[in-house]
């Protein structure tokens, strides 16, 4: 116990010499395990070297002319300095605090395109509603490619109970990040740009392939998303064929019912001009098997050369051809 208690002594007397405030705790605390002491000594080390005031005072220089001198700082606590460097950095987004303002997974998003813009270009076009979708998207990109490890789910950042030591500990690892190398930084997806050529909405039969293309040259770089209905809302499978030279998508699905079919196209979230189209489907494709002899007793055999053989066949039931 004395060579524990000697260790966490010097433990203690380093973290001071970092400047690091410890309160009401002593080695003996440590090595009889004091689940609160321990906690509180856990979250000041958090505080403390997870809050940089390096990192929150980027930006505040550019707003001083050379022959100025930074302005005197009133003392700021930490959870202060981490909201006003948010402020700074997302002018376009309302942020007042670490908890209820997050909640959409909107702001998440922005966060990550701010620190490596192009990341997440269109969080502008997220919906508020969809919090767990937006979270996901912006914390997997914070993960996967600003190194910024996910302390806590997409579920617990949307709640409203999210506690407010675990989204500091969280957001206060973005002033740090850096971007790595050969991140997908994209421009942002515009659908109204996207083009549409090939969709027939009449003049399609039942049991023979639909194609058409969609142009996305000059749209940015987003996600496409298609979706194919039959007349009773069943989900029609669809395949797309992407042309990286030209941009753009070959489609096709195969319809096996007439009448009405809806295809919703979105891009980068968002529906492109006159989506959705009708697609009237009409009749059946043409099948060689179902045309049948008006006459029953009719023989290749019975004809004669040099006279006209008539031939009557019924094609009520074999489609259209």
């Amino acid at each position: 116990r004395t060579q524990k208690l000697e260790n966490e002594s010097i433990v203690l007397n380093f973290l001071e010499g970092e400047g690091v405030t410890l309160v009401n705790i002593d080695s003996s605390d440590i090595i009889d395990g004091k689940v609160k002491l321990l906690m509180s000594l856990i979250w000041t080390l958090i505080l403390h070297y997870s809050n940089s005031d390096t990192v929150y005072e980027e930006g505040i220089e550019e707003d001083v002319k050379p022959d100025q001198k930074l302005p005197k700082q009133e003392e700021k606590s930490p959870k202060q300095k981490l909201v006003g460097w948010f402020q700074r950095k997302l002018a376009k987004v309302a942020i007042a605090n670490l908890t209820t303002d997050w909640r959409d997974g909107v702001k998440v998003g922005a966060l990550v395109d701010s620190v490596a813009p192009g990341l997440c270009p269109d969080w502008e076009d997220w919906d508020p509603k969809e919090q767990v979708r937006n979270a996901k998207e912006a914390m997997d990109l914070a993960d996967e490619w600003l190194g910024i490890p996910k302390l806590l789910t997409p579920e617990e950042l949307t709640n409203s109970n999210v506690d407010e030591m675990s989204m500091m500990t969280y957001l206060s690892q973005f002033p740090k990040a850096k971007l790595k190398e050969n991140a997908p930084l994209r421009t942002k997806a515009c659908a109204d740009r996207v083009g549409i050529v090939g969709i027939q909405e009449r003049g399609l039969v039942a049991k023979s392939e639909a194609m058409f293309t969609i142009e996305t040259e000059n749209a940015g770089d987003g996600d496409l998303d298609i979706c194919v209905q039959d007349p009773d809302g069943t989900p029609v499978n669809i395949t797309t064929k992407y042309d990286s030279k030209k941009k753009s998508f070959m489609c096709s699905y195969f319809p096996t019912k007439e009448g009405n079919h809806l295809i919703s196209i979105r891009y980068g979230r968002n529906s492109i001009q006159n989506s959705p189209f009708t697609v009237l489907v009409e009749g059946f494709a043409g099948d060689a098997s179902k045309v049948v002899t008006a006459n029953k007793n009719f023989l290749l055999e019975g004809a004669t050369v040099g006279k006209e053989a008539e031939i009557k066949l019924i094609t009520a039931d074999a489609g259209k051809g």
